[in-house]
C-alpha cells in the first residue's frame, strides 16, 4: 500500500523525489536477534520502505528520513549501510542500500543498480538516480531501492544492537 509517511511513536518517517514529498510502499516484516537465553527479540517497530522505481528517471535525489532525531554511522553489514540513535526514549535506526559494495561485488562489464547512495542526512540517507531504471528488470532483490526504518522503546546496549542489527 502506498502511503506519504510512516508514522512511529516519537514522529514520521519521510521520502522525497527532488526536495518534494512523495508516496511510497510499507512493507513490515519481522525479524529479530537471539538473546543468550536463546529467545529470539524482535523491534516494536520494523519496515521497508520502497519508492516507486517507475517514477524514477536519472538525476533524481531521493531522501528517505526521520522528521526528528540525530542518527550516526553504524558501520552496516554486507551491503547495508546503517545509521542509529537515540531519541526521546527510544532507539531508532534506518538502514539502506551500500551501492559501492554492491557494485564492487557483483559487477562484471556492466553496472547493476540504476541508484547511487551518497550517505547519510543525520536523520537518514540521500540517493541518486544515475539510470533509467526501467533498464533495471529488478530480478535480484539488491536491484530494488529499499530503506530498513525500525525502533524499539529503551535506549539500552541491547536495544541499540538489536536496531543495529535489524536495519543492515
Amino acid at each position: 500500500m502506498q502511503q506519504a509517511e510512516l508514522k512511529s511513536p516519537f514522529g514520521t518517517v519521510n521520502m522525497y523525489k527532488n526536495s518534494q514529498q512523495i508516496n511510497f510502499e510499507v512493507e513490515q516484516f519481522s525479524y529479530g536477534i537471539y538473546l543468550n537465553d536463546n529467545t529470539l527479540k524482535k523491534p516494536q517497530g520494523l519496515y521497508k520502505l520502497y519508492p516507486n522505481m517507475e517514477e524514477l528517471e536519472s538525476g533524481d535525489i531521493i531522501i528517505c528520513e526521520f522528521d526528528r532525531g540525530h542518527l550516526q554511522g553504524d558501520g552496516g553489514d554486507e551491503f547495508m549501510m546503517n545509521i542509529v540513535g537515540t531519541y526521546q526514549g527510544y532507539t531508532i535506526g534506518m538502514g539502506a542500500p551500500d551501492s559501492q559494495d554492491i557494485e564492487e561485488h557483483y559487477t562484471l562489464k556492466e553496472r547493476v543498480l540504476p541508484y547511487e547512495t551518497w550517505g547519510s542526512t543525520e536523520r537518514g540517507f540521500e540517493i541518486h538516480i544515475i539510470d533509467a531504471p526501467e533498464k533495471y528488470l529488478c530480478e535480484k532483490e539488491f536491484q530494488k531501492l529499499c530503506f530498513v526504518v525500525a525502533w524499539e522503546p529503551g535506549t539500552t546496549d541491547e536495544a541499540w544492537e538489536l536496531i543495529s542489527f535489524v536495519t543492515c
